[in-house]
């Protein structure tokens, strides 16, 4: 069918090593903020702030995981 790879994402091998050593420290210190704020109650689970926290995160988290398994996207 015409089209089909169209949305698939290329995926390329890179040598193990090549990727950020501050990550995880980063990842550790935004998991913490994050934390914090939630645990601030129901005034820190709904602010734009946490929001952006997690997603940032998120991002982090992936790259890393990529970054692990000699992964990038295209």
């Amino acid at each position: 069918m015409a089209g089909v790879d169209l949305c698939e994402e290329k995926r390329v091998r890179l040598p193990k090593g090549k990727h950020d050593s501050d990550l995880p420290q980063e990842i550790e210190k935004l998991k913490v903020e994050l934390n914090r704020k939630v645990a601030q109650g129901s005034k820190g689970l709904n602010n734009e702030e946490t929001l952006e926290l997690s997603q940032k995160l998120d991002e982090l988290l992936v790259q890393h995981l990529q970054d692990e398994l000699g992964l990038i996207t295209e």
